[in-house]
């Protein structure tokens, strides 16, 4: 019974979004998801592959013209079928009727986006790699480090630096000059590129020490380690 009601709702948030949202259409959520899915867009679809008119609508027991319309934005499909669709794809109705940006109908997956704001390839990266409890451990230990929120920041800082116009070396040593002596030495004017540089050095030497510190936090006592090397599993 929930289940029907849940097809319920969403088929009048479908219907609710096609009569106010300037005329449901070509270009409307629904649409032009499903075009997407079905050419496979930028490799979207889960089933990693573009899927015919015809083996849709051979799947969810409708005729090829109707899968048709429905691309096209000029009919939409009942609850029935709008949750068969999904299920072909492997994503969520919500998905679908454009209510979410996340394509999983895993509601963990789900929970999890919604509560970091990272996308669901971002999670199932770090759900890859953290498979092996080995990793899992390292990548605890280097996300709770001051290092590693450093290294973020001058990522961030990195890719943030683009170029606008070309600037000569004369009006940097200019500028630079300036703010010299506006600043009492304190502060410097570089080139992108050098700045760049320095940024990646940084963020290459914040990742050394946050190894280091994890690699002292984690050691055993010398005692107990008795000047032998050993592995992580080894202790599994």
């Amino acid at each position: 019974m929930l289940k029907v009601q849940k097809f319920i709702t969403r088929r009048c948030e479908m219907e609710k979004k096609r009569n106010h949202l300037d005329g449901y259409g070509y270009n409307s959520d629904f649409p032009q998801r499903l075009r997407a899915l079905m050419e496979n867009k930028n490799n979207i679809s889960p089933l990693k592959r573009e899927v015919s008119q015809t083996e849709l609508a051979k799947a969810i027991s409708v005729t090829r013209q109707a899968v048709s319309t429905y691309s096209l934005g000029t009919s939409v499909p009942d609850a029935i079928r709008l949750q068969a669709i999904a299920n072909f794809f492997y994503v969520s109705s919500d998905y679908l009727l454009g209510l979410s940006s996340t394509c999983t109908p895993d509601t963990d997956i789900q929970g999890v986006c919604k509560v970091t704001s990272l996308d669901e390839k971002t999670i199932n990266a770090i759900l890859s790699l953290t498979k092996k409890q080995k990793d899992r451990f390292t990548f605890s230990q280097l996300v709770q480090t001051k290092e590693f929120s450093d290294i973020i920041t001058a990522i961030s800082a990195f890719l943030s630096i683009r170029w606008k116009n070309k600037v000569d070396e004369e009006r940097v040593l200019a500028m630079d000059a300036i703010i010299q002596k506006e600043s009492g030495g304190s502060m410097r004017v570089v080139h992108a590129s050098t700045e760049k540089y320095l940024l990646l050095v940084n963020a290459q030497n914040y990742l050394a020490d946050a190894i280091k510190l994890i690699d002292k936090k984690t050691a055993p006592p010398k005692e107990v380690s008795n000047g032998t090397f050993w592995r992580i599993e080894d202790e599994t």
